[in-house]
C-alpha cells in the first residue's frame, strides 16, 4: 500500500475517532514545489566584523601540532589589553540628567556582559586603570566605574575628579551622590549626612600619571559591593605575558565592602523591568562643554586607559578561606578570572547618535592587541623544518575581494617566512586548486602564487624585524588581477611601552605608512583561484591579529546566498510537508519573508552595494537564525516516524479480543483501535522502505492520536443503581477496617486509605463505567487484604496509662461500692475489665490495648470508694494519744516517727475524702509505732530558783545581763534612752531583788536624751559609743571604780561641758570624747598636777588645759 493511501487510512480513522471523542479534525496539504537549485554554502565578514581566533573557526592544513597551538590569545607589548576612555569637547558633566541627553557626560557600559546572569552576590569585576602623561596633572579628570548599569536613568558609579565620590540615579527624582566636603574633609551625602567610614577607606588612594591602579569589585550580594583600590607595577616575560603587583607603603591599596542602599533598589527595578546589569564607565569633562576649537588648549578633557577587563565568580562566603579581595587564592574563585577582548563586552553607549569607539576603543599605541599564535612548540625548537598552515573553515569559495591581516613574526631570518593568503586544497579534497601566499621568506619580502616563488624588490619596502606589525592587505578584483600593500609604523611597530602623551613634538606617536608590494602595473592574474583564507609560518612562530575577508559583491548577497542555500534543504523530504510549507512557502514563513525582500527589485537586499553590506549581513544572519530554530525533531519526519513507532510497539502485542479489553470497552472503539494498529503498521513498513515525499506533522500526530489506547477504547457505562449497589456493597464488606484511627491499628493502612476514599469519591460521581466500579472495588478489597495489625511497642507504657484506674484485686470489694447511678453489677463490671487488662501482653494488637484501657476507665467511673466514718477514727487516735501522754518516753527516733505519724494520721482525717484503706493504713502505722516508744525513767531536774548567769532582764526601759547571780551584780546591756531626766547608773531591783551594776555596754545609752549622768560608785568599765550622740547631755560624773572609757564612750555629744572622774580611770580610749564640748575637767585634788592623766584627757578629746 502507498504512503499516501494509508495516510488517507489513517486520517479516516483519526475522523472516526473524533466521532466518539472530543477534538479537531485533522487535515494535510498538498506538497509544495520544491527549489532544486544548489548553492555555494560559504560565509564572510566585513571590516567591523573581524574573524574570531578560536580552534572552532580554524582548521589545520599541514601540522596537528599548528593546529593545537594556534588559537590560543596571547597579548604582547606591555602584556596589557589597553582601551582608551575618552571624552570629547562636546560632552557635557551633567550627571543629573538622562545619559541619553546630550549634555550629559560620555557613557558606554557592555551590553553583553550581565554581572546580574549569575548569582550577582560573588560576580568580580577587574580591571586596571592607567592614566596617560598628562592626563591628571595638567587636565585633571572626570571619571566614572559604573558599578551597576541598568539604563540611562538607573545607575551608579565610583567616581574620580580629583577626590573619590559616588553617585547614583534610581529614576530622575531620586539621585544624589557622597562626595569630600572641602571645609570638613568629611564624606556627605546629599542630605549632609556623613560618610566618614568610606571616605577614610580610599580617600588617600588616587590615580596618578603613567600609573596602574587596579581596581577589583566584588559583587557581595544585592546591596552590598566590595572594592579593592591598589596601585600596582608590571612585569613583563619573553612572551609578552604580563604580571601586575600591588606596591606597597603608604596610601598603596585600599579596600571596603560599600553598602549603599540604591544598590538594592537598583537590582530591583532591573528584576522588575526584566533588565540586566552591567559594568561600563563614565567620562566627562571637568569644565563642562568645551568649544571644539579651543580643545586643544582648553583642558578638562578626560583621557584615562582601561587595562586588562578581567571577569569571574567566587565561590559564596562561606566556602571561602578568606574574606578579603587581597588574600583570595585560586581556591577562593568558582569560575577563575578571564580576560575579556574588546569584542566580546558589545559597549555601547546609551547617548543620541554617540559611537562608544569614539569614547571606548583599543589601544593606538601598539600595545593591548590580541594576537592568536601560530608555530612550533617548545618540543620542536631548532626544527627549521617545522612548519604551519591553517585555513579559516567559515571561509570556502573566496575568489576576489579584499584579504588582510596584520602579521608579528617572532623572528626572522633564512629558513624563516610567514605568509598570509588564499588555499585552494585547504581540506585535501581540491588537490588540483590553486593557491596564494604573500610574506616574508628568508629575511625578504616575496609571494608565491601556485608554487612559484616570486622575490618583492623596490627601494621603499619596509625594513624587516623581528617583533614588527606588518598589516599586509591584498586584493582580487572582478579580472582577478591581485596587488598587495602592506602598512606598518616606521623605527616601531608596537611599542615595548605605552607611547607618552603630550603637547611637545618629542611626545607624538610615529606616522603609518602603507608600501606597494604587488602595484597595479605589476598585478598578479589568479584566474582559477578560489579557496580559504590561509596563515603559513615556517621555522618560527608568527603571531597575527584583525585578520579581514570582505568578499566583493560581485556575486549574490549574503541574504541571496542564504535563501538560495535553504531553498532545497528539504528536497530529500527531511521535515514534514506542512511544517516545511509553513516555514518556505506562508506569509509568516521565514524563508518566503526573505524571498520577498529579494523580489522587490528596490530592495537594498538584492543589491551587492557596500553600503547596504551590514543590512544584508543582518537579515541572513536573522535567516539563519530561523532555520536554526525550525531544524528541530519536532519538525523532522525522521523523529516523527521514531516517535510513532514508540507509540505502536505499546500496542503492537497487545490482545484486545481478551475479556479485560471485551468486558469493559465498547466494541466500537476495540475495531476502531485494531483498525487504526493495523494502519499504522503498514505506514510504519512503507516508510522504511519509501521516502518521506508527503508526509505531514499533522497525519503523523494523527497516526499516534488514533492508537492512544487510553484516548480511543470507549469505557462501558453502568447505571448509577448498578454501581451505588456495587460500590455500598464493597464499603459494608470492610466496615470493620472503616476507623478514624486506622492508621494507628493496621499496617498498610495509607494503600486501604486511599482505595477506600476512592470508592467513597466515586460515589458521588455523575457517571458510571464497569471499569471504574470494577477497578474501585477490587482496589479497595486488595487493600483490606493487605491489611495486619500492628502489636503493642511497649507493654509498660501500657501499664503507666493504666496505673490510676487499676484496683488491686483483694481491695475493691472491701473499701470500693459502685456509684448511685451505677448499675447493681457495677463491681463485677470492673472486676472483669480489670482482668481483661491484665490479659495484655506485648503480643497484643494496639486496637485490642485500646479497647481493654477504654473498658477499665469506663467501668472505674462507676466505682467509688467506701464513705470513711472521721468521729470513730478520731476518737482511735485521741485513744493513742491519751495513753501516751500518761507516761514519759524518751526523745529518741521512734518518738520522732511516732509524732510524725500522729500527724499523718490527724491530717488524713481532716483532708475532705480520707479513703478508708489509707485511713486504716495510717492507724495501724500509729499503733506500732506507739508500741515502740522507750519509757523515760530519769529523774526530773528542777532548775535553780531566780535569773541565771547570762540571762537578760528588762526592767522598765532598760535590759540587764546577769553577770553574777550569787553576788547579784549586772552589766547594763540598754538603757533608757527615751528619758530627758537625770541618769544615775548604780543600782536596780529584779525580781524583787537588788543588783549592782558593775558595767555599761555598748551603744547602751546611744542617741539617748538624758541631760546628765551619773555613773554608780561600782561601774568598772563603760563599752563602745556607750553615749555616743546624746546631744543634750550636760555634765557626766565618772564613778571612782571606773577604771576602762572604750572608744567613742562619749563622742558626738555636742553640749556636753562639764566631766567630774571621782577616781583615777587606768584606760581612756582616744576620741572617747571626740565632737564633745568639755571645757571643764574635775578630778580628786592628787590628780589636778598629774601630767599623765591631762594627756590622756586630751587625746580622748577633751579641749582642757587644766584639771580642776
Amino acid at each position: 500500500m502507498k504512503v499516501k493511501a494509508i495516510l488517507a487510512k489513517i486520517l479516516a480513522i483519526a475522523v472516526a475517532v473524533t466521532t466518539i471523542l472530543p477534538g479537531n479534525p485533522l487535515s494535510a496539504k498538498a506538497a509544495p514545489t520544491v527549489f532544486t537549485e544548489t548553492t555555494r554554502q560559504w560565509m564572510y565578514t566585513n571590516e567591523n566584523n573581524k574573524f574570531v581566533m578560536e580552534e572552532k573557526n580554524w582548521l589545520n592544513a599541514m601540522s596537528e601540532q599548528a593546529f593545537q597551538n594556534f588559537g590560543r590569545t596571547l597579548y604582547v607589548g606591555e602584556g596589557l589589553q589597553t582601551w582608551r576612555l575618552t571624552s570629547s569637547a562636546t560632552d557635557g558633566n551633567n550627571n543629573q540628567i538622562s545619559y541619553t541627553d546630550p549634555n550629559a557626560p560620555a557613557c558606554v557600559y557592555a551590553k553583553d556582559v550581565d554581572i546580574s546572569s549569575q548569582p550577582e552576590s560573588r560576580r568580580v569585576m577587574r580591571f586596571v586603570l592607567y592614566p596617560p602623561k598628562h592626563s591628571v596633572v595638567n587636565n585633571g579628570i572626570r571619571l566614572g566605574i559604573m558599578l551597576k548599569y541598568v539604563d540611562a536613568t538607573h545607575w551608579t558609579f565610583l567616581g574620580y575628579n580629583g577626590k573619590w565620590y559616588m553617585q547614583w540615579m534610581n529614576g530622575l527624582n531620586d539621585k544624589g551622590w557622597v562626595q569630600e566636603d572641602n571645609a570638613s574633609g568629611n564624606y556627605l551625602d546629599t542630605a549632609g549626612q556623613s560618610h566618614n567610614r568610606w571616605a577614610s577607606a580610599f580617600k588617600d588612594v588616587k590615580p596618578a600619571d603613567e600609573t596602574y591602579l587596579r581596581l577589583t569589585v566584588v559583587y557581595e550580594d544585592r546591596t552590598h559591593i566590595r572594592v579593592r583600590v591598589a596601585k600596582c607595577t608590571g612585569t613583563v616575560d619573553e612572551d609578552g605575558n604580563a604580571a601586575l603587583e600591588e606596591l606597597d607603603g603608604t596610601n598603596a591599596a585600599a579596600e571596603d565592602v560599600l553598602d549603599f542602599k540604591v544598590f538594592g533598589q537598583l537590582r530591583d527595578y532591573a528584576d522588575t523591568q526584566k533588565l540586566p546589569i552591567h559594568l561600563g564607565f563614565v567620562a566627562g569633562t571637568d569644565k563642562g562643554q568645551l568649544n571644539a576649537a579651543t580643545e586643544n588648549n582648553n583642558p578638562g578633557l578626560t583621557k584615562m586607559d582601561i587595562v586588562n577587563v578581567m571577569k569571574g565568580a567566587l565561590k559564596p562566603a562561606e566556602e571561602c578561606e578568606n574574606n578579603s579581595i587581597e588574600d583570595y587564592t585560586a581556591d577562593d574563585y568558582k569560575e577563575p578570572l578571564t580576560l575579556l577582548d574588546y569584542s566580546e563586552c558589545g559597549w555601547t553607549s546609551p547617548k543620541e547618535g554617540a559611537n562608544p569607539e569614539d569614547i571606548l576603543a583599543p589601544s593606538k599605541t601598539g600595545d593591548g592587541y590580541t594576537y592568536a599564535t601560530l608555530g612550533k612548540k617548545a618540543e620542536h625548537a631548532g626544527n627549521t623544518n617545522f612548519e604551519a598552515s591553517i585555513y579559516n573553515k567559515l571561509v570556502t569559495d573566496f575568489d576576489r575581494g579584499t584579504v588582510s591581516g596584520v602579521l608579528r613574526p617572532y623572528t626572522v631570518g633564512n629558513g624563516k617566512e610567514c605568509s598570509i593568503g588564499i588555499l585552494g586544497d585547504y581540506d585535501g579534497n581540491h588537490q588540483d586548486a590553486k593557491s596564494f601566499k604573500i610574506g616574508i621568506k628568508d629575511g625578504k619580502w616575496s609571494y608565491n602564487w601556485n608554487g612559484t616563488d616570486t622575490e618583492i624588490t623596490g627601494s621603499n619596502l619596509p625594513p624587516i624585524a623581528n617583533k614588527q606589525d606588518y598589516k599586509i592587505s591584498m586584493t582580487i578584483d572582478e579580472n582577478h588581477k591581485l596587488t598587495a600593500d602592506v602598512t606598518y609604523t616606521p623605527a616601531a611597530a608596537s611599542s615595548e611601552a605605552p607611547a607618552a602623551e603630550g603637547d611637545s613634538e618629542a611626545d607624538a606617536d610615529p606616522e603609518e605608512k602603507t608600501v606597494e608590494l604587488i602595484s597595479k602595473a605589476n598585478s598578479v592574474n589568479v584566474t582559477g583561484l578560489s579557496g580559504s583564507v590561509s596563515l603559513s609560518t615556517k621555522g618560527e612562530i608568527l603571531r597575527a591579529r584583525h585578520i579581514v575577508c570582505k568578499k566583493i559583491g560581485y556575486d549574490k548577497t549574503p541574504l541571496e546566498f542564504k535563501v538560495d542555500e535553504l531553498k532545497n534543504m528539504n528536497a530529500d523530504h527531511i521535515y514534514y510537508e506542512d511544517s516545511w510549507t509553513a516555514f518556505a512557502f506562508s506569509e509568516q514563513g521565514a524563508l518566503y519573508e526573505a524571498q520577498k525582500l529579494l523580489d522587490n527589485n528596490n530592495s537594498q537586499f538584492a543589491t551587492d552595494d557596500e553600503e547596504y553590506a551590514p543590512f544584508n549581513e543582518t537579515a541572513a544572519q536573522n535567516l539563519q537564525n530561523a532555520f536554526n530554530a525550525f531544524d528541530t525533531d519536532a519538525n523532522k519526519v525522521a523523529a516523527g516516524k521514531a516517535s510513532l513507532t514508540t507509540e505502536y510497539n505499546k500496542i503492537k502485542e497487545e490482545d484486545f479480543t481478551a475479556k479485560k479489553y471485551t468486558d469493559y470497552y465498547t466494541t466500537a472503539s476495540i475495531q476502531l483501535l485494531t483498525g487504526a494498529r493495523d494502519a499504522v503498521a503498514a505506514l510504519l513498513r512503507s516508510l522504511d522502505s519509501e521516502d518521506f515525499a508527503g508526509i505531514t506533522k499533522a497525519a503523523i500526530d494523527a497516526a499516534k492520536s488514533s492508537i492512544a489506547k487510553d484516548d480511543v477504547l470507549v469505557p462501558i457505562e453502568m447505571t448509577a443503581d448498578q454501581a451505588q449497589t456495587a460500590l455500598n456493597g464493597a464499603l459494608d464488606k470492610v466496615k470493620a477496617f472503616d476507623d478514624p484511627n486506622g492508621s494507628k491499628y493496621y499496617n498498610n493502612w495509607s494503600a486501604f486509605a486511599d482505595a477506600l476514599q476512592a470508592v467513597k469519591d466515586l460515589l458521588e460521581a455523575d457517571s458510571f463505567t464497569k471499569l471504574d466500579v470494577e477497578t474501585a472495588i477490587q482496589a479497595l478489597e486488595d487493600a483490606a487484604g493487605s491489611l495486619t495489625e500492628k502489636t503493642l511497642s511497649s507493654l509498660e507504657d501500657f501499664q503507666n496509662e493504666i496505673a490510676e484506674y487499676v484496683i488491686p484485686a483483694e481491695d475493691i470489694d472491701k473499701y470500693y461500692e459502685k456509684k448511685a447511678d451505677a448499675p447493681s453489677n457495677a463491681l463485677e463490671v470492673y472486676k472483669d475489665a480489670l482482668a481483661k487488662a491484665n490479659e495484655i501482653t506485648t503480643d497484643s494488637a494496639v486496637k485490642a490495648a485500646d479497647k481493654a484501657k477504654e473498658d477499665l476507665i469506663a467501668a472505674f467511673n462507676n466505682i467509688q470508694p467506701k464513705p470513711v466514718d472521721k468521729a470513730a477514727a478520731t476518737a482511735q487516735i485521741n485513744a493513742i494519744v491519751n495513753a501516751v501522754s500518761a507516761k514519759k518516753y524518751k526523745n529518741d527516733a521512734n518518738w520522732t516517727e511516732y509524732q510524725r505519724l500522729l500527724k499523718a494520721a490527724q491530717d488524713l482525717v481532716a483532708s475532705a475524702n480520707p479513703s478508708m484503706k489509707d485511713l486504716e493504713a495510717a492507724l495501724a502505722a500509729l499503733k506500732a509505732a506507739q508500741s515502740k516508744l522507750v519509757e523515760d525513767t530519769t529523774p526530773v531536774f528542777t532548775p535553780p530558783a531566780g535569773p541565771q548567769k547570762g540571762e537578760v532582764k528588762t526592767v522598765g526601759n532598760a535590759t540587764y545581763t546577769i553577770e553574777d547571780p550569787a553576788a547579784a551584780t549586772v552589766i547594763l546591756k540598754t538603757g533608757d534612752k527615751k528619758t530627758t531626766k537625770k541618769v544615775k547608773v548604780d543600782k536596780v531591783v529584779i525580781d524583787s531583788k537588788t543588783y549592782t551594776v558593775v558595767g555599761i555596754a555598748a551603744n547602751a545609752f546611744k542617741n539617748g536624751k538624758m541631760k546628765s549622768v551619773t555613773i554608780g560608785a561600782n561601774v568598772v568599765s563603760i563599752g563602745k559609743n556607750a553615749f555616743a550622740n546624746c546631744k543634750r547631755m550636760t555634765s557626766v560624773t565618772i564613778g571612782k571604780k571606773v577604771k576602762k572609757i572604750e572608744a567613742g564612750a562619749f563622742s558626738k555629744c555636742t553640749k556636753l561641758k562639764t566631766v567630774t572622774f571621782k577616781g583615777t580611770v587606768t584606760t581612756i580610749a582616744k576620741k572617747s570624747f571626740k565632737g564633745s564640748k568639755v571645757k571643764t575637767v574635775k578630778v580628786p585634788k592628787p590628780l589636778r598636777k598629774n601630767k599623765k592623766f591631762l594627756q590622756k584627757v586630751k587625746k580622748a578629746g577633751m579641749n582642757v588645759k587644766k584639771l580642776k
